[in-house]
């Protein structure tokens, strides 16, 4: 067999392993976040499967129960769901506004969607309700520091309001270095 020849079996079969790959990879995709966490953790998988049925069945008793919607929210945000995350988080907070975990993590997996709009909103709602707490505060100014949504101009406002409102030491440092261009914790 001569090298051209040789050469393009090779290659025929170097092609068609990588496309073999790739169509893989496009099966796993498409077959969700679950499939992905099953293939690579299954111990972890069976576990959170088996607290996602204990959970909806103790919603189906109660489903004005916001601790099981966050813990189930939780659930789904370790699979890699966000867009089921938020439908649990959105229930509960849909039971009382008045919930950290609720605003803190839908606005998580807002910023995980790439629904920095959403996730600003759900931010500024926890700051309404709990204007006193540091973390609302200093979560939203993160999200204008990322360079994915806002400026630094828009978190050195909130800096300064959480500030104002709260007079916390951690948020004045948090101010500096972002003024003078040092990296957030």
């Amino acid at each position: 067999m001569n090298k051209s020849k040789l050469f393009i079996i090779i290659t025929c079969i170097v092609l068609a392993v990588v496309a073999f790959q790739g169509i893989w990879h496009l099966v796993s995709y498409y077959q969700g976040p679950y499939y992905a966490l099953k293939k690579s953790n299954p111990q972890k998988y069976e576990q959170l499967k088996k607290n996602e049925q204990d959970l909806r069945a103790k919603i189906k008793k109660n489903d004005l129960d916001q601790n099981s919607w966050i813990e189930l929210g939780v659930i789904y945000e370790a699979y890699g769901d966000y867009n089921k995350a938020v439908e649990s988080y959105k229930k509960a907070i849909e039971i009382s506004e008045a919930t950290i975990m609720g605003w803190i993590n839908i606005a998580n997996c807002y910023i995980q969607l790439e629904q920095y709009a959403k996730a600003e909103d759900a931010y500024r709602n926890f700051i309404r309700i709990y204007p006193d707490s540091t973390q609302g505060y200093d979560a939203l100014a993160h999200l204008f520091v990322s360079g994915k949504w806002g400026t630094k101009e828009d978190a050195m406002k909130v800096y300064e309001q959480g500030i104002d409102r709260t007079n916390d030491e951690f948020l004045k440092q948090y101010l500096e270095d972002v003024k003078y261009g040092r990296p957030l914790p």
